[in-house]
């Protein structure tokens, strides 16, 4: 039989000094009507104010989202688009400008401890459009450790880590040694700030995070919001 027990006996039992004491309860133990202890001694955690992140991450199968630059001092033509595959994930982004893609990087061949990622690269000088260098290469990551964000709450930073070889598959730069192994450690942090609504330049989306969000490649922290069913709606410059 299950038995209830509230905080004063619990204080009066607390209270008595006597040696070599045994509370034995069958059952479960509940304060207004909430398990706190299950009826195999393990203590129940409230986690309704944990945020899974991946929910936020992640975007509707197949979704495609680009970010506009609100900054008209720089590169005001840029555009940001993130594409989503089947399951919600992240595969690909692409930087940009005047409708002429200048750097993208793809995940392809994922696996739960390796990957390829395919990148692109172009450069044009601004003072001369014929002078221009673009180069695409395939690197293949394997993984010794890859760690996920765990659930968190707001105003709590949470870390994950990544640590991998990265070989050289393919390259259009004559300068790059196919083969070529490079040994990478890199780390991401982040803080949720607060969940709220965005409003888009469309619609208003209801359930969002604004995390303040840092890495080993970034050079300053950024102020990020992520919404469910979109991923990535807002950084420095650019917006949904």
């Amino acid at each position: 039989m299950t038995k209830h027990f509230s905080l004063s006996v619990l204080a009066i039992l607390a209270s008595f000094s006597v040696s070599a004491a045994t509370l034995d309860v069958h059952g479960e133990i509940k304060i207004n009507g909430k398990t706190i202890i299950d009826d195999k001694g393990n203590l129940i955690q409230d986690k309704s104010d944990l945020i899974y992140l991946d929910d936020y991450f992640n975007a509707k199968p197949n979704r495609v989202v680009t970010l506009n630059n609100i900054n008209p001092n720089e590169h005001p033509d840029s555009t940001f688009t993130f594409r989503y595959d089947d399951k919600g994930r992240e595969f690909k982004e692409e930087e940009s400008r005047n409708s002429t893609v200048v750097w993208s990087m793809e995940w392809t061949d994922r696996q739960p401890m390796s990957n390829i990622i395919i990148s692109y690269n172009k450069w044009i000088n601004p003072n001369n459009p014929e002078d221009q260098y673009e180069s695409t290469q395939t690197n293949k990551n394997e993984f010794t450790t890859s760690t996920r964000f765990p659930e968190v709450q707001i105003g709590i930073t949470a870390a994950r880590a990544d640590i991998y070889t990265r070989t050289l598959l393919t390259s259009t730069d004559a300068n790059d040694t196919i083969g070529t192994i490079e040994h990478v450690s890199e780390y991401q942090s982040l803080t949720v700030l607060e969940k709220n609504s965005y409003k888009s330049e469309s619609n208003t989306i209801d359930d969002c995070i604004i995390v303040l969000q840092d890495a080993s490649w970034m050079q300053n922290a950024q102020v990020r919001t992520y919404c469910k069913d979109y991923g990535l709606v807002q950084f420095g410059d650019f917006k949904l």
